[in-house]
């Protein structure tokens, strides 16, 4: 038994290794054989299947515990349809996810599966809060994300249970072999999971239990197309109005998740804002602060924007493309005379 246990965590680390194809790292019982390499690079059959397709929309949803949501969203991607934006953030802290995946539901041999896959770290600050504008979700090939395995599905009427039989590979904070369990009732969602080295010590966990809510917010359609959508509502003191100031931290990136401008730099604090600016780089600002509170974080996509940066490759950006803003507010100032 011991030795089986070493073989796990040797496989598991190998296929962590830079160069490794993600897709052939996938697996449901153990290192995955050379004859079903295959199977794991395919279109995944019977993803249509009536089967399929309820267990999807039952797990579609927002669901709460006492310190964690989960939100489970449908996206679109090139090969891979349905596929679900799985987004799991602590309670105050919803603009930093402690999870972030990428479920593609399937069946395979008459048996419910779910593809577990991690989002490209390119991507992953860009898409925090897309459960509530999936339509802005990247179109980005499937090919892209690491797999990390399969859950295989024990499904009961409405009632879902998944559970990765051995250890996935991973690299998620230093570990190395990665448990997934979930139980998805009408009601109810529970979550256990676990992070071992290659030592075995235990590097994280979770084990919570989430009721779900009525339904997922949605972002608010403005005039110009933009949408914004809030990942923490602000409580305290007054929205800003016209000719207010509002200072805030932000972070702006293309729709493909190149970061072209932030705040979060030496010797950089908050940005002051004034209504109305107008800089056409920043009307999306304009209407997309207003209702926004201190301590509140909000998405704000500009499908025009005139902003001028240089990106990766040192090219002059030019306008007008699409950018998604994240503003934190920290103050607002009334300029009333």
């Amino acid at each position: 038994m011991k030795n089986t246990k070493l073989f796990v965590r040797i496989a598991a680390c190998i296929a962590c290794w830079p160069g490794l194809s993600p897709m052939a790292t996938a697996q449901e019982v153990g290192p995955t054989p050379p004859a079903d390499i295959a199977k794991t690079r395919d279109n995944f059959p019977d993803q249509h299947s009536a089967d399929v397709m309820a267990m999807t929309e039952s797990l579609i949803g927002m669901y709460r515990g006492d310190d964690h949501t989960l939100y489970i969203q449908q996206v679109e991607l090139p090969d891979a349809a349905p596929a679900l934006y799985v987004e799991l953030v602590k309670i105050g802290e919803e603009n930093h996810p402690l999870r972030q995946q990428l479920w593609v539901p399937h069946q395979r041999d008459g048996k419910l599966r779910i593809r577990v896959s991690d989002l490209p770290q390119s991507m992953r600050d860009m898409v925090v809060g897309m459960w509530a504008a999936p339509q802005l979700y990247p179109k980005a090939d499937l090919g892209q994300y690491s797999a990390l395995g399969d859950l295989l599905i024990d499904a009961r009427e409405d009632h879902y249970t998944g559970r990765s039989r051995l250890p996935m590979p991973t690299a998620f904070e230093g570990a190395i072999e990665y448990d997934l369990r979930v139980e998805n009732t009408p009601g109810t969602m529970l979550w256990k999971d676990s992070g071992d080295a290659i030592n075995g010590d235990e590097i994280f966990a979770l084990d919570l239990e989430m009721k779900r809510r009525p339904a997922i917010p949605s972002a608010k359609e403005l005039d110009g197309g933009v949408l914004v959508y809030d990942l923490r509502v602000g409580f305290e003191g007054p929205s800003p109005v016209d000719k207010d100031s509002i200072v805030f931290y932000f972070h702006e990136w293309t729709t493909s998740g190149i970061l072209i401008d932030t705040t979060d730099k030496p010797h950089r604090g908050g940005h002051v804002f004034t209504i109305p600016d107008d800089k056409k780089a920043l009307r999306s600002w304009n209407v997309g602060v207003i209702g926004l509170r201190k301590g509140g974080i909000r998405r704000i996509y500009d499908p025009q924007s005139h902003a001028g940066f240089l990106d990766g490759a040192k090219t002059p950006f030019r306008g007008p493309r699409p950018i998604i803003s994240e503003l934190e507010c920290i103050s607002v100032k009334d300029n009333t005379p």
